[in-house]
């Protein structure tokens, strides 16, 4: 989000934002936190194109972002349910990008999952899963801190987790795509992290300038995360030892 609480058409209002409040980018990163594509928020029909209008906002978003990435390469993607539904993941699927994600209730194409009330009556780590008829997709719904609804459209959907409980470390299953979801999409916000230590800060009430900066600041964030992974990258290289 580009904070601003000034008047301008796409603002918007986003809950538990660190700025709730102001001008949303959409941004699509690496693991690393290295953003390599943005769509600046203008308004309900951004981004959306005819070929993709039937995936909404969101679902038309992520297509666009991942438009100039290369096809069949077995890329794995990482999204949160503001974007996730059954028929982009599908969809990405035929392009070969394999997704991930949380998704809202209300999307997950007719499948019956236990309801939340019967999820909040498990121990914690429980699920309920199931997969599509071809096993192009599956959807999750975990008990942990709370009810937590995944899908995914790759092929592994179980794992293990150490857990503290009862002063005890308890050895239970869980869902693999929830640890590989948590894993990767903490990397995400580093970037955001990063911006709110080193932020412009800038006192207008003018959107453009306020835009500008914010840019700025992204810029040279980004550009430090770069400068991180290509000296790993040479630390590496230096020190490889050979037999």
């Amino acid at each position: 989000m580009v904070p601003f609480t000034g008047r301008i058409s796409a603002k918007q209002f986003v809950k538990r934002k660190p700025n709730p409040e102001g001008v949303k980018v959409f941004v699509r990163c690496s693991f690393d936190g290295l953003a390599h594509d943005l769509e600046l928020y203008q308004g309900k029909e951004t981004g959306v194109s005819e070929e993709h209008s039937h995936l909404g906002l969101g679902g038309s978003v992520v297509m666009r972002l991942f438009e100039h990435l290369p096809k069949a390469q077995n890329i794995k993607c990482y999204m949160d349910n503001c974007f996730t539904s059954v028929k982009l993941l599908l969809e990405l699927k035929e392009i070969g990008i394999l997704a991930r994600g949380t998704i809202k209730g209300s999307r997950l194409a007719g499948c019956v999952l236990k309801t939340d009330e019967e999820m909040k009556k498990e121990r914690r780590g429980s699920y309920d899963e199931r997969v599509s008829v071809n096993g192009d997709v599956a959807l999750v719904r975990s008990q942990d801190n709370g009810v937590v609804n995944m899908t995914s459209t790759r092929k592994r959907w179980r794992g293990k987790k150490m857990e503290r409980s009862f002063k005890a470390h308890v050895d239970m299953e869980c869902p693999e795509v929830i640890l590989d979801y948590n894993k990767y999409m903490g990397e995400v916000d580093k970037l955001d992290f990063i911006m709110s230590l080193y932020a412009m800060r800038t006192r207008t009430r003018k959107w453009p300038v306020r835009v500008i900066s914010h840019f700025a600041s992204f810029a040279l964030c980004n550009t430090w995360l770069e400068y991180i992974r290509d000296d790993n990258a040479e630390w590496l290289l230096k020190n490889t030892q050979w037999i």
